[in-house]
C-alpha cells in the first residue's frame, strides 16, 4: 500500500511559490463533511494489476 505522507502537512513544502495558496488537506475534509460527504477508502483488488486499472474505465 502506498499512502500520501504530506496529505496532513500544516505547511507548504518550501519548493512552492509564493502564490501558491495553501489548503490545510483537514480543512478540505471538513469542509465536505460539512455539506454532506464523507472520505472514504478505495484500494486496488489483490488481482488487478496498475496497467489494468490505467486502462480501465470509470
Amino acid at each position: 500500500m502506498q499512502l500520501a505522507p504530506s496529505a496532513f502537512a500544516t505547511e507548504a513544502h518550501s519548493s512552492r511559490s509564493s502564490r501558491y495558496a495553501y489548503i490545510p488537506t483537514a480543512d478540505v475534509i471538513a469542509g465536505l463533511r460539512r455539506e454532506g460527504f464523507a472520505p472514504c477508502w478505495r484500494g486496488r483488488p489483490a488481482r488487478e494489476t496498475p496497467t489494468a486499472a490505467a486502462t480501465q474505465s470509470t
